[in-house]
């Protein structure tokens, strides 16, 4: 055998002599486990007859029912009294912030916000003016949909306590409507134009024959606008 190993498997005759001995451990240890199970049933067999055996089963069969039998007791019982509690929240510890005036602080308790991002997320909002809905959070430079979703959980807006502030546009000059996202410097321009030829802006509709904006453009920009003259 040590030739064949050799000659076949390259093996020195360190290596082949070395695998053999574990062969024939391997085979030593598999022949005295079944040796051992053999000898504990004929053990057994002189110990116990046929009749206690079956006695034996019996028993272990009646005390399995009996264990069934207690664990569905308990489990209806256990059922029957948290059946009218309150069920707790499975995140005990979430956070809910009111996104208009919660700090940069305070919002890096959101998962994937860091001191940088939710400095950003306040400038946003204060430009705005308020969030008056989630989908603004889109618009922040640099926030990924993940920690957008995360924002939207954890956050939400009231807009009854928290209305956003205004700008007049009947008396705003263009650096102050500059101020706000959603005006470009050709739009501030023309509202500024517009009230030197027409004079005072009487509603949003008057506003769309200065900029020929799109209707939701007029969605987003209407709710931080004033005509106040």
């Amino acid at each position: 055998m040590k030739h064949i190993l050799r000659r076949y498997f390259g093996f020195t005759n360190c290596e082949a002599n070395g695998l053999i001995l574990l062969v024939l451990l391997i085979l030593a240890i598999t022949i005295g486990m079944y040796a051992y199970q053999w000898y504990s049933y004929r053990q057994i067999s002189r110990l116990y007859t046929t009749a206690d055996i079956q006695k034996l089963k019996e028993v272990y069969n009646l005390l399995t029912h009996q264990l069934s039998t207690d664990f569905q007791g308990k489990k209806k019982l256990f059922s029957q009294t948290t059946k009218n509690k309150p069920v707790k929240s499975i995140i005990p510890n979430r956070k809910f912030f009111n996104i208009n005036i919660v700090n940069a602080q305070q919002l890096q308790k959101i998962r994937g916000i860091g001191p940088v991002l939710s400095q950003r997320i306040v400038k946003y909002r204060n430009q705005l003016g308020g969030f008056i809905h989630k989908q603004q959070y889109e618009e922040i430079y640099g926030l990924s949909s993940e920690v957008c979703k995360q924002m939207k959980v954890h956050t939400f807006i009231d807009i009854k306590k928290n209305s956003p502030r205004k700008i007049n546009i009947n008396t705003a000059s263009i650096k102050i409507l500059l101020k706000h996202p959603y005006i470009n410097l050709h739009c501030a321009k023309n509202i500024v134009q517009y009230r030197k030829e027409h004079g005072l802006f009487k509603n949003i509709e008057a506003l769309k024959k200065v900029y020929h904006a799109n209707d939701d453009w007029i969605k987003k920009i209407h709710p931080y606008l004033t005509f106040d003259e």
